[in-house]
């Protein structure tokens, strides 16, 4: 579906979502870049400021990841956003049906400086001791 031109069309949907409050507590603003840190990576991606986020939650809740090496999807190529599995861990699955734990992963933000703000993503374990703020799409704050 992202690599039909009529479907991807309008405003950009690619950023994150945060709570004003907890954006202002850690300093970063609406528009900035942020990298997003989980267990299993970490993604560069533009905020955006929103009430209907709970405090100490943060959503991704369109990303896309196709700017990648290889991708022949050339609509879908150009729609930003780095893709929220590079956030999630493969190994972690919800014990009953096996199913990947795609919602509640705990992720710490972090301020791009104005000179670095790509918003690429990769799949590197971080050791970051940055401040811990919620959730990739959906949790609670630790």
């Amino acid at each position: 579906m992202h690599n039909a031109p009529r479907l991807v069309k309008g405003k950009p949907r690619h950023g994150l979502l945060a709570h004003p409050a907890d954006l202002d507590r850690l300093g970063i603003a609406d528009g900035d870049t942020v990298e997003v840190v989980s267990a299993a990576g970490s993604v560069r991606i533009e905020v955006t400021a929103s009430d209907s986020v709970m405090p100490g939650v943060v959503s991704i809740p369109h990303g896309f990841g196709h700017d990648r090496d290889g991708v022949r999807l050339t609509v879908a190529r150009d729609v930003r956003g780095p893709s929220v599995n590079d956030l999630t861990d493969p190994d972690r699955v919800e014990g009953v049906a096996g199913n990947a734990v795609l919602n509640g992963v705990p992720v710490t933000l972090r301020l791009v400086r104005t000179d670095d703000q790509d918003t690429s993503s990769s799949r590197v374990p971080s050791t970051s001791s940055e401040r811990r703020v919620g959730s990739s799409t959906g949790g609670q704050m630790a």
